[in-house]
């Protein structure tokens, strides 16, 4: 194929190998942890360059992996007034941080920072509960967000200031005075705008929520998969995007992604029951699936999808659990059956068991699995084309530019 004035694009070239032999694009395959140890994977930041895991051996200390600095534990604060403090989030640049420790006889929220700066989260109530729950941190740090008792039976969706640490509450769907009040956030967006998660409704029924500071509390755009139950676990980095799952009366829950923007809803569906290792002598049901991370084009989704096996539909079983990846050409796919046998990457001998999360442009996975020598460790897949069918599409395209433009 010629182009013009003789030459031929770098896409052309990407063209020409994709068509040739798909499985010549190797992805850039970044290790994060010793093999070996057991890492656990948790969150990415949304320009991919910064990692929260969390060493799964047991004594469940964190680390924080970063572009330049490798893997480091994160620092945890000596302060006598506490002790078991727990990491339960980080900025993006791992400077701040938010978890709960036991202080006395009873548990408080904390925030604290590299440069030594340790706080209490006030609650609802005031003192100090076992029941003042931090459970993220906006990527640029302004934000922490979390849920707090008022009474015995009820709980709110709140937010921190990190700077100050003044709360703001975030209100509850419905209240009935036949029902409990909860509600309680899941993820946040980069700048803190946009919070998700789930909350009880005058008719006591759950279902997910949008919150933004300029408009309050709202439910998710309805939708005939939601009409049950629904629940939002993430959201893409800029607010646009949210990820969870909903069920019917008469269907196991299926992860789902919203537009907020548009105000429509997508059902992703479940992983088949070949997908998981179950012996042959059981039978595995659909259990359900739930999505917890988008990038902001809503292009790609990831999750985990379960089958329930057992002997018959009456005894005794066991969950079977496979994280996916989703996207509107592909469909929800194991990671190997995506990144192979869909995309045709190399992975340079490595082998994708789980993924946690991806940045925002949807082109780094946060992963896990075995290198290319068997050993168990954490890493890093970095993307480097657009799916087949966009290339298909694109390539397609060039036969008659060319054409065009030698008749110039």
């Amino acid at each position: 194929m010629q182009l013009a004035e003789g030459r031929l694009t770098a896409f052309g070239v990407l063209c020409l190998i994709v068509a040739a032999n798909s499985s010549t694009v190797a992805a850039t395959v970044e290790y994060l942890s010793p093999p070996g140890q057991p890492f656990l994977p948790l969150s990415l930041s949304p320009d991919g360059s910064s990692a929260h895991l969390i060493l799964n051996d047991g004594s469940s200390d964190d680390y924080f992996w970063s572009e330049g600095h490798g893997l480091k534990a994160i620092p945890i604060p000596t302060d006598p007034r506490y002790a078991s403090i727990g990491v339960r989030d980080v900025s993006a640049d791992g400077s701040s941080f938010v978890g709960r420790a036991r202080s006395g006889s009873t548990f408080v929220a904390l925030r604290w920072t590299t440069g030594g700066e340790i706080s209490e989260l006030a609650g609802l109530r005031g003192g100090k509960t076992d029941s003042i729950l931090p459970r993220a941190i906006s990527a640029n740090g302004a934000v922490i967000v979390g849920d707090s008792d008022y009474t015995n039976n009820d709980r709110e969706a709140v937010t921190w200031s990190n700077s100050d640490g003044s709360l703001t509450r975030l209100g509850h769907l419905g209240i009935s005075p036949l029902y409990r009040e909860i509600s309680g956030p899941r993820a946040v967006s980069s700048d803190g705008s946009v919070i998700v998660g789930y909350s009880s409704r005058s008719d006591g029924w759950t279902r997910a929520f949008r919150w933004s500071s300029g408009k309050g509390m709202a439910e998710m755009p309805p939708s005939e998969l939601t009409t049950h139950f629904s629940d939002a676990s993430g959201v893409s980095p800029n607010g646009r995007y949210a990820v969870g799952y909903g069920s019917t009366l008469q269907n196991v829950p299926q992860a789902v992604i919203w537009d907020m923007t548009a105000e429509t809803v997508l059902g992703l569906g479940m992983l088949p029951s070949s997908s998981f290792s179950v012996p042959s002598h059981l039978v595995a049901y659909p259990e359900g699936s739930r999505a917890f991370a988008a990038s902001d084009d809503g292009q790609i989704a990831v999750g985990v999808s379960a089958v329930f096996a057992r002997i018959n539909s009456f005894g005794d079983g066991k969950s079977y659990e496979r994280t996916f990846i989703w996207t509107p050409s592909s469909g929800i796919k194991t990671p190997m059956e995506f990144l192979v046998d869909y995309l045709g990457l190399n992975l340079h001998g490595a082998t994708i068991s789980e993924v946690y999360d991806l940045s925002a442009d949807g082109k780094t996975l946060l992963a896990s699995g075995l290198n290319a020598g068997g050993m168990a460790t954490a890493m890093l897949v970095h993307l480097p084309i657009p799916e087949p069918s966009s290339i298909a599409l694109a390539c397609f395209g060039l036969v008659p530019l060319a054409a065009i433009r030698r008749r110039r």
